[in-house]
């Protein structure tokens, strides 16, 4: 039963998040963002500070994101437009030294950026 409620609660995170990108004209696509998200959100009990170390599947996430930054047009840039919506939707508040962290704990280059402010405008 509380597998369900904590899927149910992705859903609506995504929902939400797909609706910000859908307004935002010039930014990546909701299906992209969408993709994003299932790579991206199980990273953020680690980003924020609520688990120790990164679960297994975000560190694959954070593989499968560098994969996508590479094969799309802009896609350091809209997987970060697509990070900060999430952070926005979610008010999430990520730690400094996790976001340095992840890249050594998951044993990979990101080749995307994530920030405390997460701005992806610069």
């Amino acid at each position: 039963m509380a597998r369900f409620h904590s899927r149910l609660i992705w859903y609506l995170l995504l929902i939400l998040v797909l609706k910000r990108v859908s307004s935002s004209p010039g930014g990546p696509s909701p299906t992209f963002c969408s993709e994003v998200f299932d790579h991206f959100h199980r990273c953020i009990g680690f980003l924020t500070g609520l688990k120790p170390y990164p679960a297994y599947a975000c560190c694959v996430g954070i593989s499968q994101l560098n994969e996508q930054a590479r094969r799309v047009q802009n896609g350091p840039k809209a997987i970060c437009q697509c990070i900060e919506d999430v952070s926005y939707v979610t008010k999430s508040l990520y730690i400094a030294s996790h976001i340095h962290e992840l890249s050594a704990r998951c044993q990979v280059h990101r080749s995307f950026p994530i920030s405390i402010a997460m701005d992806c405008s610069k």
